[in-house]
């Protein structure tokens, strides 16, 4: 047995290893029902009840897909990048306005398709090399008849 097997854990279960009762909070259906309005999402209004289908959880896990909560909001940002050897390389921070257009994440599956759902304006602050620097962005809803990627804009005072 290799060293790094020999340190494994399983953390995980199969479903026939779990319990009565743990398989009872499962939804193991494999067809979701659908909504007659907009048959590519659940029948179920989102952000939907548990026992929650595969599908659901897709649909609430793409909520995870970003650092920023789906609703209007300030978010100041810091980061740093370090070496190998513990050194800070690099720090930035900005603050960022983002402004949704649906009220909610229930609205924004039921949002035109093509029309803007999200804006954000961002502004650095730091590095001092970056100071002033500004981006825009703007996203739409998207849908199987109609994708659009984001909409980004730079302006940097450096380049003028």
């Amino acid at each position: 047995m290799a060293e790094d097997e020999s340190h494994a854990t399983k953390t995980w279960q199969t479903i026939g290893e779990l319990s009565e009762s743990e398989r009872e909070a499962i939804d193991l259906r494999t067809e979701t029902p659908r909504n007659m309005a907009i048959p590519y999402l659940p029948a179920e209004t989102y952000p939907f009840a548990p026992p929650y289908t595969a599908e659901e959880i897709g649909y609430l896990a793409f909520g995870l897909d970003t650092l920023r909560p789906r609703f209007s909001h300030i978010w100041p940002s810091t980061g740093l990048s370090m070496t190998a050897c513990g050194y800070i390389a690099y720090t930035w921070k900005n603050n960022t306005a983002v402004l949704y257009r649906p009220k909610d994440g229930n609205e924004l599956f039921r949002f035109p398709a093509g029309k803007e759902s999200m804006r954000a304006f961002t502004q650095f602050t730091n590095p001092p090399e970056s100071a002033g620097q500004q981006q825009l962005w703007l996203e739409y809803r998207t849908e199987q008849d109609f994708s659009k990627k984001r909409e980004r804009y730079s302006y940097r005072p450096t380049l003028r």
